[in-house]
């Protein structure tokens, strides 16, 4: 006689070798190794009553059912804690199968939301993109001949990459995954991307075993960029005279890209000239002298001149010349921490 879990309570599933001579009348029992589609309940005369489950479901030892006949709700409680539930048709049943009643572990529709609810889909990974190291600054006019440049695919759960595009500024420029190309006189941003066509992937299963597609990697494509941007510098140093051209300025011991707003200026002991060539839109808005009680020597730059100084292409750029004369040489050494905004 098949039974079904129609009436309110509490059940815990255990897998035992043999049914016990008296059961527990909160556990349902399963046999150890056997098909867990089949449960047995203890009834007051001793015997057991069959539980019936329609399709074979992963259910562990220790995983616990709890049934409101009210709501129709099935609780399932995990042995690791976590809780699910699955909504059960308003249905009644005699316990005896005689037709008054149905199993509603035994339809279809009930199996599937049971398998739904206690099922964990695969973990499909998502096929990555990536560009090879390219300089991402680079002095305005800046020329680069033969850069290497490789498109990165790492296909995870994803099937075979079917092609590569390589683009600069949105025009392509190869269809291979490593490349080399050359870009002259960088005066704007230029963006370089890799794209990556792949292939559908494989199916993978679920924790009961069975094939399932949910988040699986469809064919497709993915993409990555990196941008090359072009910078202005800030020369600097000590000079034994006041540049007055282009050459003058790029000659000047020290320089770096506008993107700090911070230099340091070291004197040395031998010039008696400190200079500070910055582009026009920026200004010296501070000085201090860090080796000498940290004395505040802003007003001691004075702006000398503004003329165009050329970039790395020989582009020709507004630049504020800003200088401090000394009468004697430092000594010892000192810096000078120059703020720039």
């Amino acid at each position: 006689m098949i039974k079904t879990i129609t009436e309110e309570g509490h059940y815990t599933i255990k897998l035992v070798d043999k049914l016990p001579k008296k059961g527990n009348f909160n556990w349902l029992y399963a046999i150890r190794g056997a098909k867990l589609d089949k449960f047995y309940k203890p009834t007051q005369t001793g015997k057991y009553e069959n539980i019936q489950v329609g399709t074979s479901i992963e259910i562990f030892e220790d995983t616990e059912l709890n049934y409101d006949s009210t709501t129709h709700i099935l609780e399932i409680k995990f042995a690791d804690g976590h809780i699910r539930t699955v909504s059960l048709p308003n249905k009644t049943s005699d316990f005896n199968n005689d037709g008054d009643g149905v199993n509603p572990f035994a339809t279809t529709d009930i199996t599937n939301a049971i398998l739904d609810v206690i099922k964990v889909p695969p973990n499909y990974i998502q096929p990555s993109v990536s560009i090879s190291t390219i300089p991402i600054n680079v002095e305005k006019g800046t020329t680069l001949i033969g850069q290497a440049i490789n498109i990165g695919f790492t296909q995870n759960d994803a099937g075979a990459p079917t092609a590569f595009l390589l683009e600069m500024n949105n025009s392509s420029i190869s269809t291979f995954q490593n490349s080399t190309i050359s870009i002259s006189n960088i005066v704007n941003v230029t963006t370089i991307k890799g794209t990556v066509s792949y292939q559908e992937g494989v199916t993978k299963n679920n924790n009961l075993g069975l094939p399932d597609t949910e988040g699986k990697v469809l064919a497709g494509n993915k993409s990555a960029s990196k941008s090359i941007t072009p910078r202005l510098k800030f020369f600097y140093g000590n000079s034994n005279s006041i540049p007055t051209n282009s050459a003058n300025v790029r000659s000047l011991v020290s320089n770096q890209y506008e993107t700090s707003s911070t230099i340091n200026l070291s004197t040395g002991t031998t010039n008696l000239n400190f200079i500070v060539a910055i582009p026009a839109n920026y200004s010296l808005t501070n000085a201090i002298d860090t080796g000498n009680l940290n004395s505040n020597i802003t007003s001691q730059y004075t702006l000398r001149a503004t003329f165009n100084v050329d970039d790395a292409g020989g582009n020709p750029e507004s630049y504020k010349l800003y200088a401090m004369t000394n009468s004697v040489a430092y000594n010892p050494t000192t810096n000078h921490q120059i703020t720039i905004a």
